[in-house]
């Protein structure tokens, strides 16, 4: 309860924090134009001005960042022609320095759109080809019910280095539930390495322990093609599994991977820990 209670907590707080800094810039106009009127014609509140546009670049559409910028202006404007100073050189560059500003706003938040175009479109091709690496499996494999869900633990985060798959083999229906170190492609790419390494292993080797060492080489020799930091510190965490056919009995590997839970008909939850921990696949 305390968990999902300091969750909500920070949503809530996230999202007090947007609706402010989306009413920012209205804020800073309204408080300028009550500087302005409320003190000395001397007295310059164009800075408050200035940081509406600037606020609302990286974070408004264009358009609005435009309107934004427009209201900044008009309300200057006004404000400058009730005083009757509209005509003087100080109201005159002051003018000048808010379009200024809001020129290189408009300008931040074309940068700002392009980077997220390009952020939006490298999420979709790492998704895309998540997607194709770890289909989703058939709703009954080997006499079993299956389901499987892939979901990133933050909204905003590239695809990650999660994997699964089910095959029926003759030894049984074998599983591999698994995490590569690291994420967005390269991880993606060691998935396919992992997924395709599991998927022959699990038909040719006669023991869960002989499909790990069967990883582990693939593992190893995509860790020397690629050199760098991945030919020492490439590894994967992962839980193998074997349900013999016509068999209740469950075999497990894990290598390194948080212990699965096992749900009982009853609804009664057993964390499977292994007896004797293993390193990661990658590690041995």
């Amino acid at each position: 309860m305390g968990k999902r209670d300091g969750q909500r907590g920070g949503l809530m707080e996230g999202s007090r924090t947007r609706r402010f800094v989306w009413a920012l810039p209205a804020l800073m106009i309204v408080a300028g134009a009550a500087v302005d009127l409320t003190t000395s014609p001397n007295f310059s509140a164009i800075p408050l001005f200035a940081a509406a546009p600037l606020i609302a670049a990286p974070f408004f559409s264009l358009a609005s960042t435009v309107r934004t910028a427009g209201a900044a202006f008009l309300v200057v404007l006004a404000i400058r022609a009730a005083h009757g100073t509209l005509g003087h050189v100080v109201p005159l560059t002051e003018l000048l320095t808010l379009v200024t500003v809001s020129a290189l706003a408009l300008v931040i938040n074309s940068v700002v759109r392009h980077s997220n175009e390009q952020l939006a479109s490298a999420r979709v091709i790492a998704e895309t080809a998540m997607r194709a690496v770890l289909p989703t499996p058939d709703d009954r494999i080997g006499g079993l019910l299956v389901a499987a869900r892939y979901e990133a633990a933050q909204a905003d985060e590239f695809v990650g280095g999660d994997l699964f798959a089910i095959v029926d083999t003759p030894h049984g229906v074998r599983l591999v539930v698994g995490d590569v170190r690291g994420k967005g492609l390269e991880a993606v790419g060691a998935v396919a390495v992992v997924i395709g390494a599991f998927r022959e292993a699990a038909e040719q080797e006669s023991s869960l322990e002989g499909v790990a060492q069967r990883l582990e080489r693939a593992l190893a020799r995509e860790g020397v093609r690629r050199g760098g930091l991945d030919s020492v510190e490439g590894f994967v965490t992962a839980v193998l599994a074997e349900i013999p056919a016509g068999s209740d009995v469950l075999r497990i590997v894990n290598r390194g991977h948080p212990e699965p839970i096992l749900l009982h008909g009853e609804g009664r939850l057993q964390v499977l820990a292994p007896a004797v921990p293993a390193l990661p696949i990658g590690m041995g």
